[in-house]
């Protein structure tokens, strides 16, 4: 206004795009020790009882929310996660509904994976899901998807309790 310049601002928007393994106490490169319980508890990655008197199988993972350049993703945002291509041995099982969790502060997410029964009843030899996991992210009411889709396959498989996680898509 009357020939005065103003001075520029600088800021930076953050886009989610992906979802990388990273390193965290208890799950180094993202990935948590295989827990195996008869009547025991499954407990986060932060420590916390999710689940009392299960007979089962579970894993945690961490995960860091990230733009194309590899910075995380800060501040307040809904994380939604979505199931498809699912497939199991057990009859009583089916694919699970999307899942959505607010978080705050940093791109940290973990995540559990635990198939089991409450004790003393626990699967059977052959008990078994897998499915396919694709995410997105609602900051500011507006919703990004995330590149990144997971494969999880675990449970009983012909006696050998595991639970694996493949990341499918860069």
């Amino acid at each position: 206004m009357n020939g005065q310049t103003s001075g520029s601002i600088g800021f930076h928007v953050q886009i989610p795009t992906k979802l990388v393994r990273i390193d965290y106490p208890g799950a180094p490169g993202g990935i948590g020790p295989l827990n195996v319980i008869a009547d025991g508890n499954v407990v986060s990655l932060g420590g916390t009882v999710l689940l009392t008197h299960q007979c089962g199988v579970y894993r945690n993972y961490a995960f860091d929310i990230e733009e194309a350049n590899g910075t995380s993703i800060n501040g307040t945002y809904a994380w939604t996660e979505s199931f498809s291509n699912y497939s199991t041995t057990v009859s009583a099982l089916g694919p699970p509904a999307p899942r959505t969790f607010n978080f705050s502060g940093s791109g940290l997410v973990s995540d559990i994976q635990f198939l089991g029964t409450t004790a003393p009843t626990c699967p059977g030899s052959n008990d078994n899901e897998s499915f396919d996991m694709s995410f997105s992210v609602t900051i500011g009411g507006v919703t990004f998807p995330i590149s990144t889709m997971v494969h999880i396959s675990h449970g009983y498989f012909t006696g050998t309790p595991r639970v694996d996680s493949t990341i499918t898509t860069p």
